[in-house]
Formats: C-alpha cells, structure tokens, sequence
C-alpha cells in the first residue's frame, strides 16, 4: 500500500526534472520508464506514484539531489542551470542533458557535481 512518501517522491522529482529542462520523455527514460508499454509510464503506477526503495523511486532521488547540487552551485539561477545542463561538458564528454538518459548518465552527473561541491 503506498504511503505519502511514494507521492510526495513523485511529485518532487518530477518538478526538479523539469528545472533541470529535462522532458516528459527525457524524465521516465531517465527513470528507467518503458517507453514502449501501452501505458508509457510503466515505471510508475497510474497515479505517478513512486516507491522510494524501487529501482526507479532510486533514480527519481538521484534527480532530486542532481538538481539540488547544481541549485547550490549556481545560486538558484535558472539560466544558469541551463545552460549548464545543455552545453557540451568535457570532463563528462557530453552534455549533461543528453547522459541522463543514458545506462549510468545520472551516476556520471551526481558524481561529477559532487566533486564540485569539495
């Protein structure tokens, strides 16, 4: 039986994946989502619900800690987060919005913000 926890994860994480410019499409897959089932968000159960200790609630509190790491580093400016998120990054070797979509993407920008943040 899912509890507040599953909601308000849901929740959060789809509002910081939308500051990090990241898109409906961009957010599941980078959650795991499979895009191919009837439903398209098979990751989550009808009503968005994320479980924190699944596979996906894991990746959805990754994008909740990648958007509040490069909130603190830009100062909470917007623009700033843009275009940190779409511009080319060479330590990372892409753009950060193109890796969260990708097998480890989100382990690749936790790790390198973290870095930052030392």
């Amino acid at each position: 039986m899912p509890d507040q926890r599953h909601e308000v994860l849901g929740k959060a994480a789809s509002r910081a994946a939308a500051k990090l410019g990241l898109s409906p499409t961009q957010y599941l897959a980078a959650l795991g989502a499979d895009l191919t089932g009837s439903d398209g968000i098979s990751a989550m159960d009808e009503d968005g619900l994320l479980d924190p200790q699944s596979t996906t609630g894991k990746k959805a509190l990754q994008i909740i800690r990648i958007y509040e790491r490069l909130q603190n580093q830009t100062g909470d400016n917007a623009v700033a987060m843009d275009l940190w998120m779409t511009t080319a990054n060479r330590r990372l070797c892409a753009r950060p919005i193109d890796l969260v979509t990708k097998t480890h993407g989100l382990d690749q920008i936790e790790a390198y913000l973290e870095s930052m943040a030392q």
